[in-house]
């Protein structure tokens, strides 16, 4: 597992993910809308000459549309390019020592992009799994 998290919030949650996987974080990006698209891909944006898809991150998790003013995005790397994940706000890098792995909390909870949890100042921060997250967003752009 990577040894520095970024850690975000998404809907009210704290969340994580491999620092090593975000190429940047980004305050603002102009983003052009797809007619058709699934609800949780706000369209598509010129990140330094590639065409990237931006995903809003709560609503791909199925956490619901965050109503804040804030958001940032991170421009995340997979196989096929680079995706653009939406996000309320930045916290900080994390380096935890250990992780709870999902499978050690409790074996019949199914969270799918889920790695585990480490405990923060402010209570439980979860561990996505970016390989996950990318590899589900790159299938189904395939669609």
């Amino acid at each position: 597992m990577a040894e520095r998290y970024l850690s975000f919030i998404i809907s009210g949650q704290e969340c994580a993910l491999d620092s090593d996987r975000i190429i940047e974080v980004l305050d603002d990006i102009l983003i052009t809308k797809i007619p058709l698209a699934p609800e949780y891909v706000i369209g598509v944006a010129n990140f330094r000459g590639d065409l990237v898809a931006i995903v809003d991150l709560s609503l791909f998790l199925g956490q619901g549309q965050s109503n804040l003013p804030e958001k940032a995005y991170l421009i995340c790397s997979s196989k096929l390019g680079p995706v653009a994940l939406k996000i309320d706000s930045i916290r900080d890098i994390i380096m935890p020592e250990k992780i709870t792995l999902a499978e050690e909390i409790d074996a019949e909870i199914n969270l799918p992009h889920f790695l585990g949890v480490v405990s923060g100042e402010k209570g439980l921060i979860r561990i996505l799994d970016i390989d996950s997250i990318l590899s589900e967003i790159n299938m189904k752009k395939g669609d």
